[in-house]
């Protein structure tokens, strides 16, 4: 069977896919060299000088010969897109109707905050923005961090954007795998901010540290929530809760209802292939706890911060590289370079790795 892995960036499934024993054909927006290391016969709308859209993403894959879909970043908030692309085949992930309820946050808010869990307040649609507090306005449709930004008091921001509390805390993801009825958590995470070593935005998703043994406080009312929000919209496989810990007590504030960005530092520390785990729970069934784990394990996007080139062309796996340009690729502002990958014994072992290869990035593989 080969499945069709679809989305922005899809290299990090893809490789996970080809542990497992799978080969699958892919769609992406960058067709970076390791993606096309393990799918040699990607497709990439880099490569076509299209810019990047959802469904130029499905008009990509058309031809291909696939048995199934999996699809990741952004297309959570297209299930029109999703429906399209598993018209003929399987679908492995959640079904078009459980994207549009579980990605509608003023719906899902209520309801978590109904079963007991604490929740940022988000306003209605029309209401100004209060002049006390802190707030944020988002795209209602929004992914990566992407269009974030404060919200000014007393405007009314467009229907088509949330107004949320702006909650101070430590910003992090629960990751998991269900099977429609119950939840296995996978690894918690601190989601990175942006700094200089890094470039990007405020708010612009940056990275992860995963974390290998949380407190049991916050892993016990994580795997609640997990397991709330799996058993009331029916999720199946892997998905992600972006959540914000203030104090002991973590705020949820987007569900990511498929694979995400952070998956990769789990399979790294538990040598699983998440892969598989997607797929079993797919079909309905709930995997074994994963092996435990020591160490941090993070991740980190280098953004371009000014114009040039990319000039590597040596072995990206030895220097920590994932997400590796083709020599002479374009460096542009603001637009994601590579990612860089490091582990440590303690989270300031692992995050000053990480610094070190970014600035390793700017300095010596990026030409002028």
């Amino acid at each position: 069977m080969r499945p069709l892995l679809v989305g922005f960036t899809v290299r990090a499934p893809a490789q996970s896919a080809v542990r497992a024993g799978v080969a699958p054909l892919a769609a992406d927006a960058f067709g970076d060299r390791d993606l096309l290391a393990v799918c040699p016969d990607a497709r990439a709308l880099g490569t076509t000088e299209r810019p990047y859209s959802p469904r130029a993403l499905a008009e990509l894959a058309r031809g291909l010969r696939f048995d199934a879909v999996v699809y990741t970043g952004a297309l959570e908030n297209h299930p029109a897109v999703v429906a399209a692309l598993a018209q003929q085949v399987p679908l492995w992930g959640n079904a078009p109707a459980v994207l549009r309820a579980v990605r509608d946050w003023r719906q899902v808010s209520r309801e978590l905050a109904a079963a007991g869990f604490s929740v940022p307040v988000t306003l209605a649609p029309g209401q100004a923005v209060p002049t006390a507090g802190a707030w944020l306005q988002k795209p209602a449709a929004g992914a990566g961090g992407a269009g974030i930004r404060v919200a000014v008091a007393g405007t009314v921001p467009p229907r088509n954007r949330l107004v949320q509390e702006w909650v101070q805390g430590t910003p992090g993801s629960a990751l998991f795998v269900g099977n429609g009825k119950e939840s296995r958590l996978l690894g918690v995470t601190e989601q990175l901010t942006a700094r200089p070593e890094f470039g990007g935005r405020a708010f612009q998703y940056a990275g992860n540290i995963l974390l290998p043994s949380p407190p049991a406080a916050l892993r016990n009312r994580l795997e609640a929530l997990c397991q709330f929000l799996t058993a009331r919209y029916g999720l199946i496989g892997l998905g992600g809760v972006d959540f914000v810990l203030a104090g002991t007590e973590p705020l949820p504030v987007e569900v990511n209802p498929r694979y995400t960005a952070a998956m990769e530092l789990v399979e790294w520390a538990s040598g699983t292939s998440l892969f598989d785990l997607h797929v079993e729970g797919c079909a309905g069934r709930c995997p074994p706890p994963l092996p435990v784990w020591s160490g941090y394990y993070g991740k980190a996007v280098v953004y371009g911060t000014g114009s040039g080139v990319w000039q590597f062309d040596g072995d990206w796996a030895a220097a920590g590289l994932r997400d590796v340009p083709w020599p002479g690729s374009p460096v542009q502002v603001g637009q994601p370079v590579c990612t860089v990958l490091a582990a440590g014994p303690g989270r300031e072992a692992c995050l000053d790795e990480l610094v070190a290869r970014a600035i390793a990035v700017r300095s010596d593989w990026i030409a002028p």
